[in-house]
């Protein structure tokens, strides 16, 4: 009867029932039922069952917590490890990706340069009769000839082309002594420059002055 007391009176002050709940349910009179094997009565069921929901079971509180803080402290590891791994592979990633790069621009310039080189080669071999058909062009290639011969070498007029014939008029060549050795009027020929390097044909026909 004061088991039910106290159970049904808990509802009116619970600090106070709890606490002699719990004394209760540490008492030796419990203890001993507990050993002899008696049933329990219905009132120490229920206050058993207040233990079990308010907490009066510190060894059961405290395994819970342990296995609770257990799979935390293992998640905190695997996302310390997770986080390691990829700042790792972000270094790696990072300290590759220069060296890529500059290899990669290396070629890239190297090309660049070999395809300009070309290019500007083709653009003037194209062009040369064209500069040399030019009064700047001519000049430029007399004084060439001129530093490598003993004399001197005049044109005033020359015509050129890949296609056309060749035309140059009032040719003269003085030596060293500034004497006239030699002189043409007028040179043509009948077959054009590529045709000249492609294969050995006549000059044309000379016209003395």
């Amino acid at each position: 009867m004061a088991l039910n007391r106290y159970f049904f009176s808990f509802s009116l002050s619970p600090s106070i029932e709890l606490r002699r709940a719990n004394l209760l349910l540490t008492s030796r009179t419990l203890l001993d039922q507990r050993i002899q094997g008696y049933k329990e009565p219905k009132d120490i069921q229920n206050i058993r069952k207040l233990d079990n929901v308010f907490g009066f079971q510190p060894k059961r509180l405290y395994i819970n917590c342990s296995a609770s803080a257990k799979p935390e402290n293992e998640d905190s590891s695997q996302k310390e490890d997770v986080h390691t791994l990829k700042a790792s592979l972000r270094t790696m990633g990072v300290s590759s990706t220069p060296a890529l790069t500059l290899t990669r621009r290396i070629i890239a310039a190297g090309l660049r340069s070999v395809i300009a080189i070309i290019i500007t080669l083709f653009l003037t071999i194209l062009g040369a009769p064209s500069l040399l058909s030019c009064k700047q062009g001519r000049s430029a290639a007399l004084f060439l000839i001129n530093t490598y011969i003993p004399g001197y070498m005049d044109v005033q007029s020359l015509s050129l082309g890949w296609t056309e014939p060749i035309r140059a008029e009032q040719i003269s060549l003085k030596g060293v002594d500034e004497k006239l050795v030699l002189s043409i009027m007028k040179l043509e020929t009948q077959a054009s420059l590529w045709s000249l390097i492609r294969q050995k044909s006549g000059l044309g026909v000379l016209h003395a002055p």
